[in-house]
């Protein structure tokens, strides 16, 4: 059989790929004869163990001393540049302005007028103050009259309503045979503006009882008493009325 000529470089690239192929082979096959088994492990039968966490004490905490402040370093203080110096300018003078006089001349301010005094009426305002002063040191002297005439009156008053009094007390007292002079009892006689006795009380004791009972009993056998009509002074002095029954006579 023939081989043509087209078939020939197929044939010479199918040589050297089957050629390749048996190389890799021979290269596999050395190694698979140095290949060695592996080893299988055993089975373990593993359990599940419940680890209890184990009690930590807490970490005791030091007591940490305050940090020293540390010293403050001085502020280093930026230097100022040194202003530069500039050119002098020259100052232009200022014009000064002269003021031109005005020739509106001021007004002249006239003084105050002091107001006239009236004579006549200062005169008459005089005469009205000395008269009202006049007036009124009469005015004070007739009061001071009056007055002075009803102290007089009153003292007469008096007077005379408690010379009544006595007079009648001293109709009704009967001393007892036991009153010795020396012998005092001072009572305190009550009456109303009709004269009417309210009350009559011992204020200090003779010593003797009968005597004593006897001045009481004097007082109240009057009943009712001649006192002034006037309330001011009946009030005064004939409201509560003081009186000391001696053997010799009475007093008050």
């Amino acid at each position: 059989m023939q081989i043509t000529r087209g078939w020939v470089i197929p044939v010479v690239v199918a040589v050297v790929l089957h050629a390749c192929v048996g190389l890799l082979l021979l290269q596999n096959w050395s190694s698979a004869d140095e290949y060695k088994p592996k080893i299988v492990p055993r089975h373990i039968q593993a359990k599940v163990v419940e680890l209890k966490p184990k009690q930590t004490k807490a970490p005791q905490t030091k007591k940490t001393q305050p940090k020293k402040p540390l010293p403050k370093k001085p502020a280093i203080k930026p230097k100022k540049p040194k202003p530069t110096k500039k050119p002098e300018e020259k100052k232009k003078p200022i014009a000064i302005k002269k003021p031109v006089p005005s020739k509106i001349k001021p007004e002249k301010v006239k003084p105050p007028q002091k107001p006239k005094i009236d004579e006549e009426k200062l005169q008459a305002e005089r005469e009205r103050l000395a008269e009202n002063k006049r007036l009124k040191a009469a005015a004070d002297a007739l009061a001071q009259q009056q007055q002075q005439v009803k102290l007089e009156h009153d003292q007469q008053q008096v007077q005379s309503h408690s010379q009544q009094i006595r007079a009648d007390i001293e109709n009704k007292w009967s001393r007892p045979p036991s009153a010795r002079n020396g012998m005092e009892v001072t009572l305190i006689i009550q009456l109303v503006p009709s004269g009417d006795l309210i009350d009559v009380q011992v204020l200090k004791r003779s010593g003797n009882d009968a005597f004593d009972n006897s001045a009481i009993n004097a007082v109240r056998k009057v009943q009712t008493f001649n006192v002034p009509e006037e309330y001011e002074l009946f009030d005064r002095e004939f409201r509560r009325i003081t009186m000391s029954f001696r053997a010799e006579g009475l007093t008050r």
